[in-house]
């Protein structure tokens, strides 16, 4: 009844269970199993060599980054296809063609971004803040590639470390002038001069020090950030629909999508209690590439590159044309207390 030491694991387990159930009610049964590696390298080397695995048709998985290359030996020297559910790093998959990631590269969301905020920003100067991981350095590197072929000029592209984040403070909202009553009216950097600011990391150190001084300058500056501020709660959500603040949410699923209404209801019956932001996730990528299964084979590839944007069932959709990340992103804001798409133009 309590949660468990693995309860991440155990919730996308069970939302893939879910899924298995309303596949094989349709058609051509899948058969699912569950390994545990015990988080040790020389046991997951032997439960690959056994038969039964060399044979499957889809992997998903391995949870965990250190037992990755293993798995990606296996895919490769069995031609058998594997699943990455939850990074965004697209060195886990390498060169292997029998390689994917559920969730968009860093790469692809740092390009969209930039796309976003060419179609939507009042102004077309942007200023790039991060941090200084890798995954930051990668989303940064890649929207400020897109931003300039786009033409949006990036005035200031600054990594910062969590020890000095308080700099971004002085950076956006250093007074030079004051009102009657003794409040900031003017900074260093110009009020409206700025038509947004992409915020490349999910460190509440770093994001955090963007919204306190966007809300003393009180302009109209687009802040872009990530879809997991919002379950960090360092900042408060009426900051973020004040602030006006976009998202970019791979994961999003909106409340008012009837779909969701009869998973949230089944996965109750079934389990006794409300589904997870990670059991909806394990739900959507076994019916995605269950349905490839069905549909185009074990080798889904070729299916995968003939189609455009397919559509999801809990989520907005994919796109693995000639990519083997995901290409769609959504964006949401919170209007009136409750995440919003953000329609493309």
């Amino acid at each position: 009844p309590g949660k468990k030491r693995d309860q991440i694991v155990l919730d996308f387990y069970e939302g893939i269970k879910l899924a298995i159930d309303t596949l094989n009610s349709r058609g051509p049964q899948i058969d699912l199993r569950a390994y545990d590696t015990e988080k040790g390298i020389d046991y997951l080397k032997r439960t690959l060599q056994t038969e039964e695995l060399k044979n499957t048709d889809l992997v998903i998985g391995p949870l965990f980054a250190n037992e990755n290359p293993v798995v990606q030996e296996f895919s490769i020297a069995n031609q058998v296809n594997v699943v990455n559910p939850f990074s965004n790093n697209t060195d886990l998959i390498g060169s292997n063609p029998y390689a994917y990631l559920f969730q968009p590269s860093s790469e692809t969301m740092g390009k969209k971004a930039a796309e976003y905020i060419s179609e939507r920003a009042r102004k077309n100067v942007c200023m790039v803040l991060s941090g200084t991981s890798k995954k930051d350095s990668v989303l940064a590197a890649n929207f400020t590639q897109k931003a300039n072929e786009l033409g949006i000029q990036i005035v200031v592209n600054q990594s910062f470390p969590k020890e000095e984040a308080a700099q971004i403070v002085k950076l956006l909202a250093t007074p030079t002038e004051f009102d009657e009553f003794k409040y900031p009216s003017e900074f260093t950097i110009k009020k409206d001069s700025i038509g947004s600011i992409f915020v490349a990391t999910d460190d509440p150190l770093i994001y955090t020090k963007v919204i306190s001084p966007a809300e003393t300058r009180g302009d109209s500056i687009m802040i872009v950030g990530s879809e997991n501020w919002i379950d960090d709660t360092a900042v408060a959500f009426e900051k973020f629909q004040t602030l006006g603040v976009s998202f970019i949410a791979p994961n999003f699923v909106s409340f008012e999508n009837p779909k969701r209404k009869a998973f949230v209801s089944r996965y109750l019956r079934r389990y006794g209690k409300v589904p997870s932001n990670l059991s909806q996730l394990g739900y959507e990528l076994m019916l995605f590439f269950g349905n490839q299964l069905k549909t185009n084979g074990v080798y889904f590839q070729d299916g995968l590159n003939k189609a455009e944007m397919l559509p999801g069932h809990l989520f907005q959709g994919f796109q693995y044309q000639y990519s083997r990340d995901n290409q769609v992103i959504p964006f949401v804001k919170f209007r009136g207390g409750i995440l919003t798409l953000i329609e493309k133009k």
